[in-house]
């Protein structure tokens, strides 16, 4: 594991530094994330990460002991910037606000990282199975955390429950890229976002309140297929 802590790999601020205080591949650090995306991690070799970072390969090996580690630091980095997003959210809070807010604080992210949402959808299955793991992990948290957010219980029936926290997972990991090359102003492009993303939640929610009804749980479809006038 790299020995380089981003502000996501810590529970508390660290203290901010001037870029004349940082080392040289903490200043470069991101120039990896860009590689990676560009040619595939699959493709790069360490002593071609050495040479994008401007350094040697020892002293590379310093701050991380593969490319591998620096490809999963990237990746939880990913996750944990969506979980974060989650952690946020207001319990309570009407489905259609949920909806509302989770595509614009997506979009948000994903402007400030592009790259980190290309590699997680793309080259995480480049990781090995301890880093899989790790992974795994986070994604399940984030499916969980969907899940409590749009009122799905644990008296769902586990396999259907698991199945629709993958699939709200997906949906919402991917919303982002779909209008990448769309010349709508932000706007628009947010408010069509915001119904497609709208009509798929809106289909799996119904799908799981035809086998189990959510009003007893304070739930009702109509709230989310309804948007106010």
């Amino acid at each position: 594991m790299a020995s380089f802590n981003s502000p996501s790999h810590s529970a508390s601020t660290p203290p901010v530094r001037s870029v004349s205080t940082l080392s040289r591949f903490e200043r470069n650090r991101e120039r990896a994330l860009e590689l990676f995306a560009s040619k595939g991690f699959g493709q790069v070799s360490l002593r071609e990460l050495a040479a994008h970072l401007e350094l040697t390969a020892g002293a590379l090996y310093h701050h991380c002991s593969s490319k591998e580690d620096l490809l999963f630091e990237f990746i939880e980095e990913h996750y944990e910037g969506l979980l974060a997003l989650l952690a946020r959210r207001v319990q309570g809070t009407p489905p259609l606000e949920v909806v509302r807010n989770l595509t614009a604080s997506l979009l948000r992210l994903y402007q400030r990282r592009p790259l980190h949402f290309q590699l997680a959808m793309s080259e995480a299955r480049c990781l090995g199975p301890a880093h899989q793991q790790r992974i795994g992990e986070l994604r399940d948290r984030f499916q969980q955390c969907l899940l409590q957010q749009f009122g799905i219980g644990p008296d769902i029936d586990p396999a259907l429950r698991q199945s629709t926290g993958q699939a709200i997972a997906h949906l919402l990991e991917q919303m982002p890229t779909w209008m990448n090359h769309s010349s709508l102003p932000e706007t628009e492009r947010l408010a069509l976002l915001e119904n497609l993303t709208l009509g798929a939640i809106s289909q799996l929610l119904s799908h799981i309140e035809n086998r189990h009804p959510l009003q007893s749980r304070g739930f009702r479809r109509a709230a989310i297929l309804r948007k106010p006038a």
